[in-house]
């Protein structure tokens, strides 16, 4: 027995009920913060694209940052002889692609939010195959692309791909 004026332990337990994904296990709360019955928002599968909008955001904010740092000189982005080696051109790239990353995160929702990200995975791939045939991107680039850029377009394409992909199974599935 508790002890008088403390809280009531609060009980976690998963049971089956009425929920748009027939079958599925929710969390029940019996504390006092949640007695509803609805399922908790960490119990809730992704209905609205929060995965999506999360990896955005971070992408959208890393590339603006290095689009405006490669203006700046600096030993990380920028010059010839910096870690990642850019010219304006690029950097205008990273910032518009930055800044579609963001509108993606804040602008799109649902399945358009999804779909915008999975689009964002190709066009990161295509990035990554055309600098691959041409490092210059067909003499656009002063500094050829060197193969720590490949790698982080790869990842770009690759992560974006899998998370969008992942969102749309999870928002597929509540559809019915």
């Amino acid at each position: 027995m508790a002890p008088a004026g403390s809280r009531p332990a609060r009980e976690t337990r998963l049971s089956r009920g009425n929920h748009p994904n027939e079958g599925s296990l929710r969390r029940l709360s019996s504390g006092p913060a949640e007695c509803s019955g609805q399922p908790s928002p960490s119990a809730t599968p992704l209905r609205d694209g929060g995965t999506a909008k999360g990896w955005m955001t971070l992408a959208g904010i890393v590339l603006v940052v290095v689009g405006l740092a490669g203006f700046v000189p600096n030993p990380l982005v920028g010059g010839a002889n910096a870690l990642l080696a850019t010219d304006t051109l690029h950097n205008i790239v990273h910032l518009g692609t930055g800044l579609l990353a963001l509108y993606i995160a804040f602008g799109l929702t649902g399945e358009n939010q999804v779909n915008g990200t999975i689009g964002f995975g190709v066009l990161y791939v295509v990035i990554f195959l055309a600098v691959l045939v041409s490092p210059t991107l067909f003499g656009l680039f002063q500094v050829p692309a060197s193969a720590p850029l490949h790698v982080i377009h790869v990842a770009l394409a690759v992560v974006s791909l899998a998370v969008g992909y992942m969102a749309r199974g999870r928002a597929t599935s509540y559809a019915a």
